[in-house]
């Protein structure tokens, strides 16, 4: 019974906290609030709703209960060397570390940033659900410090608790989409270190221009509570680079618009795993991905989203294998990194196949 109430107490500080009235009173500002519902909506306000109305009644009991062989690695995924005195050396080059799923390290201009930092063991309200492929390849504990974390929305394999428990007390300052900092504020981090932002908002910060720019996605931690913060993708550039990070986004014009508002980048990290024919509303589809990239006006395609949660029904290793055949036809110009090996941005590096062994 005490057991059982632990999980309970654990599962319902993992929900988070809901807007409040006074952040109500600037998010219902945002073009992207619809008011009368109470909720935001995106560019395309019924898309979620139609791709949704597509999946069944029985959906997601026979997406958890019934997956099929190979949607898991057989193995453990081969770990690079992440070098992180070499990454943290301010030297003028971009440098990235994809940590697995969407948790992205970056140096740029010296400043230390990540994306979507999950670092649980799970990602969900329960710790026997969703749970992570292997542990991290680079650990918390050994994580240089952090100026900037940014996150996309507050799904929990995008938003975890326990990671930002770890940095509540620390100097990160943390950028968000509207709504989100209500989960970091009832996490512990103080306000002053939260900005958030609506879509095409912009700040500047440390000599870096912080764009918060639109995604096709949802939101929400629990079933009753939807859609009451907002979703976003980011824009950071630097003195040198320009980087986009999609999050978790449906292939629509919105990528096309920043990429002509804010392109071209040196590396786009696009989501790209995790996605089902029933879900195209809100991740992109393999048949997408060229022009996802084309889009953004990208220089380097950098796929997230994949290879360390199994929350979709597809072999573990597809969209890599997808996005290899593109970049063999010369479509696009990929990295696929090893988890936890340092890439620098810009140096001649022939993508890995290292999914085949596995």
């Amino acid at each position: 019974m005490r057991f059982c109430a632990l999980v309970f107490l654990f599962a319902c500080t993992q929900l988070g906290q809901v807007p409040d009235d006074a952040s109500l009173v600037e998010i219902q500002k945002s073009r992207q609030y619809d008011a009368v519902r109470g909720i935001f909506v995106n560019q395309d306000r019924g898309v979620i709703e139609r791709w949704r109305s597509k999946r069944g009644r029985w959906s997601t009991f026979t997406r958890w209960f019934f997956k099929p062989d190979g949607v898991v690695p057989k193995n453990k995924m081969p770990e690079g060397d992440p070098a992180l005195e070499k990454f943290r050396t301010a030297d003028g080059k971009l440098k990235a570390i994809w940590v697995g799923h969407s948790t992205i390290l970056l140096n740029i201009d010296g400043n230390i940033v990540m994306f979507d930092p999950v670092f649980s063991d799970a990602a969900s309200p329960f710790p026997f659900m969703v749970r992570r492929y292997q542990q991290p390849a680079v650990k918390l504990a050994d994580l240089p410090p952090i100026d900037y974390i940014f996150i996309s929305h507050d799904h929990y394999d995008h938003l975890d608790q326990g990671t930002i428990k770890h940095f509540a007390q620390s100097p990160t300052h943390f950028f968000v989409p509207l709504g989100v900092g209500s989960h970091l504020r009832y996490w512990g981090v103080p306000p002053a270190r939260i900005t958030e932002l609506d879509w095409w908002d912009e700040r500047s910060e440390a000599g870096l221009r912080v764009v918060a720019t639109p995604s096709q996605h949802w939101s929400g931690r629990l079933p009753g509570r939807r859609n009451r913060t907002l979703w976003a993708s980011w824009v950071v550039v630097g003195k040198r680079q320009r980087v986009f990070f999609s999050g978790d986004t449906g292939y629509s014009t919105h990528l096309k618009e920043i990429g002509d508002a804010w392109g071209p980048f040196d590396v786009a990290f696009l989501d790209s795993g995790q996605y089902n024919e029933k879900w195209a509303g809100s991740h992109i589809l393999p048949r997408y991905f060229v022009q996802a990239f084309r889009d953004v006006q990208a220089k380097l395609y950098f796929p997230i989203h994949w290879a360390m949660f199994n929350i979709s029904v597809h072999p573990w290793h597809e969209p890599a294998e997808h996005l290899k055949r593109e970049a063999d036809a010369g479509r696009i110009t990929l990295v696929t990194p090893k988890l936890g090996e340092l890439v620098t941005v810009g140096e001649t590096r022939a993508s890995q196949a290292w999914w085949r062994q596995h």
